[in-house]
């Protein structure tokens, strides 16, 4: 999701699936509907469960930001996991930030941005005019959300930022994806999928995404074409969100798991 990547494994598979083969994908990590995280192969797409996220019946995207932080979407708040201390922490609640009073508030998806900040679409119910459906650009360090322009589509799933700064957007009713602006929301393109998408992962320069059914398509914004490249197994219940590590953070979540491992082996 949202970030240039580099691969935790060396291994490559002779196995071709359409014109990509399985290999060219760095390894990741995925949800489901009930906030199980699972570690997920690159070469085989094999998941194996790596942690239960507390509270999370609500979750809707997951953004590993580095130095064993992984950042949950849980629809009504947003929560931190790291790794290395094996502890969850809550950083704000939907409605408390962002509701306004007779509301009903929810956030959905997460998308790294070049800036460092993190970014989700915030949705608020209320008697018109007041209801709103807008993006954020939220810095993790500061605590601080910056409102930008109003975001296109219902029912969105997850979203993307591409090197030009344009962000994709992915509609779950729709079946669509939508690339546009996010600082001022003008639409570039809207492409319908067909699919139920449920994440967004880019993995050596190639976009991807992630079906509710756990398969993955590679995804060219330039035109909206895609391939079906492999399913993930492995996993329970429907697929929720997907991410893939930062190169800087590589080596440090390979000690926080095998810590991990070998204390729930005690």
């Amino acid at each position: 999701m949202s970030i240039r990547l580099y691969a935790l494994t060396a291994f490559t598979a002779a196995m071709s699936i359409s014109t990509y083969s399985l290999g060219d994908l760095n390894d990741l990590y995925v949800t489901n509907s009930n906030g199980q995280v699972y570690h997920v192969d690159g070469n085989t797409l094999q998941a194996t469960e790596a942690v239960q996220l507390q509270g999370a019946e609500t979750i809707n995207e997951i953004l590993y930001l580095g130095n064993g932080q992984l950042v949950a979407n849980l629809s009504f708040g947003m929560a931190v996991y790291d790794f290395n201390t094996q502890s969850q922490t809550s950083i704000f609640s939907s409605q408390t930030e962002f509701g306004i009073p007779g509301s009903f508030t929810y956030t959905s998806g997460l998308a790294q941005r070049s800036n460092g900040d993190v970014y989700f679409a915030v949705n608020v119910l209320a008697d018109q005019p007041n209801s709103q459906y807008y993006g954020v650009s939220y810095n993790l360090n500061t605590n601080t959300a910056t409102q930008l322009a109003d975001v296109p589509g219902v029912a969105l799933i997850d979203h993307h930022e591409l090197s030009s700064g344009q962000m994709l957007t992915a509609s779950y009713n729709e079946q669509s994806v939508t690339v546009f602006n996010p600082d001022s929301g003008v639409v570039d393109a809207t492409y319908s999928i067909g699919l139920s998408i449920a994440s967004f992962v880019q993995s050596n320069d190639a976009i991807y995404f992630l079906t509710q059914a756990g398969e993955l398509h590679t995804f060219d914004p330039t035109d909206g074409s895609s391939a079906f490249y492999g399913s993930i197994s492995g996993v329970s219940g429907s697929f929720i969100g997907a991410t893939i590590p930062a190169p800087s953070s590589l080596v440090l979540l390979g000690t926080s798991l095998f810590t991990a491992t070998r204390r729930q082996r005690r």
